[in-house]
C-alpha cells in the first residue's frame, strides 16, 4: 500500500437479486466507516443479470482505475474470469459461488494461485429441504419440484432427484418438472397447484420475483411452500430457516480485502472461506394451521440438524404456539 493512497474498490452486484443487494451494501458501509479515515474508495455498481450490461459496468471499472473487484453469483464470476482472459486481470473476491474450482476460478480452496480468492457458498446437506417436508406426512403426501435442468452445471437436476427419493422414500408422491426458466416455475405452479399439498422450489428458480410469486400462489390455494433460498424467505415471513447470517458473508470478504491491501498478503495465497448455504422452511403459515398438532411438528422439525426457528407471521395463531 503506498501512503495516502486509497483502495478503489469496485463491487459489482446484480440488481435483480435482493441478497446482492443487502450484503454489496453492508460491505460498501463497512469499507468506508469511517470516511474521513478509511484507506479504501468503494463503488457501488448495480447491474442486470445480463453479459452485455456486465462486461460494460467491467468497463466502466477499469475506466474508474479500481485496485480489486468484489463480484457476486456463478454468473458474473465466472463471466468476469472470461473477460480476465481477453483483457487485464484484476485483483478480486468473489461471493456466493458454490464450488470455484470446478469452475475454473481457483486452482485449490487452499491455495488458489491466481487473481481470485472469496467466500465459497457450501451446499447444505443434499435431502435437508425433503426432509423437512417429508415429516411433515401425511399432512403433505404429494409434492411438486419444479427445477432449472441445466442450472449449476446439472447439478440442480442431482438435488432434484435425490429430494424426489427422499420424498418417495416416506410414502409421498412426487413429481419432477424441468424447466428451462426461473420464471416457468411459477406457471408450471399455478396450472398444477390443485394436484399438490405441497411445492419445493430448489437452487437455479428461486430469485426474488419467482418467489414471491411462487409463495403467494401457496398461500392464497393453503399449500405449503418450501425454498432453499433463505433471504427471500425471511423477507416474506419464514417460520424456519438453515444457514449463516449475511453479515457474516460481508465481513468475510472485507477481511480478504484488508489483509490483501493492508497487509500485502496476496489473494493468490488467502484460503477460499467456506460458509454454509442459508435454507428456508414453511414460508406459508397457512399451511401450518392445517396441519392441526402444530407444536408436535414444530418439535419434530426442530430436531433436524442445522434447523432453527427465526420467525412467525405478525398476529397469528403462532404467536401463541412458538
Amino acid at each position: 500500500m503506498e501512503t495516502g493512497k486509497k483502495c478503489k474498490v469496485g463491487i459489482l452486484y446484480c440488481n435483480q437479486n435482493k441478497v446482492h443487494n443487502v450484503v454489496a451494501n453492508q460491505i460498501f458501509e463497512l469499507l468506508q466507516a469511517p470516511a474521513s479515515e478509511s484507506d479504501y474508495l468503494p463503488w457501488l455498481i448495480s447491474t442486470k443479470l445480463d453479459e452485455y450490461a456486465f462486461r460494460a459496468n467491467v468497463s466502466l471499472l477499469a475506466d474508474k482505475e479500481v485496485n480489486l473487484i468484489l463480484v457476486f453469483g456463478e454468473f458474473f464470476s465466472v463471466l468476469l474470469c472470461q473477460i480476465y482472459r481477453e483483457s487485464r486481470e484484476y485483483q478480486t473476491v468473489f461471493i456466493g459461488v458454490t464450488d470455484p474450482v470446478q469452475l475454473g476460478l481457483v486452482q485449490s480452496l487452499e491455495k488458489p494461485g491466481g487473481s481470485m480468492s472469496g467466500v465459497r457458498m457450501e451446499p447444505a446437506p443434499e435431502d435437508i429441504q425433503a426432509d423437512v417436508l417429508a415429516r411433515c406426512f401425511p399432512y403433505v403426501s404429494k409434492v411438486l419440484i419444479p427445477y432449472c435442468s441445466k442450472a449449476l452445471s446439472g447439478r440442480v437436476k442431482l438435488r432434484a432427484e435425490s429430494a424426489a427419493e427422499r420424498f418417495r422414500s416416506s410414502g409421498i408422491c412426487v413429481q419432477l418438472y424441468p424447466i428451462d426458466m426461473p420464471e416457468d416455475a411459477i406457471e408450471v405452479v399455478f396450472k398444477n397447484i390443485d394436484f399438490f399439498d405441497g411445492v419445493l422450489v430448489l437452487e437455479g428458480c428461486s430469485t426474488t420475483a419467482v418467489v414471491r410469486e411462487i409463495a403467494a400462489i401457496c398461500l392464497q390455494y393453503k399449500k405449503v411452500f418450501c425454498s432453499n433460498n433463505g433471504w427471500h424467505g425471511i423477507e416474506m415471513g419464514a417460520t424456519f430457516s438453515y444457514g449463516p447470517n449475511w453479515d457474516e458473508t460481508a465481513k468475510q470478504a472485507v477481511k480478504m480485502i484488508r489483509l490483501w491491501w493492508d497487509e500485502r498478503q496476496p489473494l493468490a495465497t488467502q484460503s477460499v472461506v467456506t460458509l454454509s448455504n442459508n435454507r428456508v422452511f414453511f414460508v406459508n403459515e397457512v399451511s401450518l394451521r392445517q396441519i392441526g398438532d402444530v407444536q408436535a411438528l414444530i418439535e419434530r422439525l426442530m430436531q433436524i440438524d442445522g434447523v432453527r426457528l427465526v420467525r412467525c407471521w405478525p398476529n397469528t395463531f403462532l404467536s401463541d404456539v412458538l
